[in-house]
């Protein structure tokens, strides 16, 4: 939640959202990283902490700290890469409406970091609710 204890350099989610146009006909690549970093609403913001804190937790413990940011700005960078590319595809092929579909949010690298865990650690042991499970790891949110 942003409480204004430091100001940004944009003041809607608008003006940072990843689009085909502002990214790559505009040249504001900036939004690739921007667009990760701002939601929604309130209740996108809290459940991709949740879920970052629950995914990374598991990863962070056995990469260490510093290669799990490098890996965490890396997938952020590549998901919003990818959000483009899709939606100049299907800006191209399908209806040009895609290249102002506007997308916020961290979800992508946080869908990429579960995909790397699951698939780097597939059968490891999870705490759920207290109760030691061992599931494949795709089963285990």
């Amino acid at each position: 939640m942003y409480l204004r204890l430091f100001s940004l350099p944009w003041l809607k989610p608008e003006q940072v959202c990843i689009s085909v146009t502002d990214v790559l006909f505009m040249g504001e690549w900036p939004r690739i990283f921007y667009g990760a970093i701002e939601h929604g609403n309130s209740l996108h913001l809290y459940y991709n902490v949740v879920s970052f804190i629950w995914k990374g937790i598991n990863l962070e413990e056995k990469m260490h700290t510093v290669p799990f940011f490098c890996v965490v700005c890396l997938l952020t960078a590549l998901t919003g890469v990818f959000k483009v590319g899709l939606n100049y595809f299907l800006g191209t092929h399908v209806d040009a409406i895609f290249y102002k579909c506007c997308i916020i949010g961290f979800s992508g690298a946080i869908f990429a970091i579960k995909l790397l865990d699951n698939v780097k650690y597939p059968a490891q042991s999870r705490n759920i609710f207290g109760i030691t499970v061992t599931l494949p790891s795709g089963y285990a949110v």
